[in-house]
């Protein structure tokens, strides 16, 4: 099986050689595990990692950075529903359980999708309906 394989002699300290493995694309030499370190790796293509998003590989302008995928967004119904409950309960805009039953009856929505929303309409919406106010 073929490994990079350190030099040995004064003055050659850090230098490698490469024995290429038969079955390794020529490209580039095979790396020992252990050796990543060394700055001597075989350029990597475009992959997808676990969550699907693909991965730019290094060299590739982005440095290894994933590609944002968008979320398909909420119905449009959805929002308006949770955004008429928001503006009659700005003053405390916490939804309690019965009132999350209810907009999960009415607009189709998982409990994970009404608590995020809220989260982020929480965040997102009312500063900017109090920097109007004001």
């Amino acid at each position: 099986m073929g490994e990079t394989v350190l030099a040995a002699g004064a003055g050659q300290q850090g230098k490698t050689e490469s024995k290429k493995h038969p079955s390794l694309p020529k490209e580039g030499p095979y790396i020992q595990p252990g050796m990543a370190h060394m700055g001597q790796f075989r350029p990597m293509k475009d992959h997808q990692d676990i969550m699907g998003e693909t991965v730019l590989a290094a060299g590739a302008g982005q440095q290894g950075k994933t590609e944002s995928k968008k979320h398909p967004s909420l119905p449009k119904e959805a929002v308006a529903m949770m955004m008429e409950w928001l503006r009659n309960h700005k003053d405390n805009p916490y939804p309690n359980d019965d009132e999350k039953a209810m907009l999960i009856k009415q607009t189709g929505l998982s409990i994970n999708q009404i608590n995020y929303w809220f989260t982020n309409a929480r965040r997102r919406i009312l500063p900017k309906w109090a920097q109007c106010k004001t």
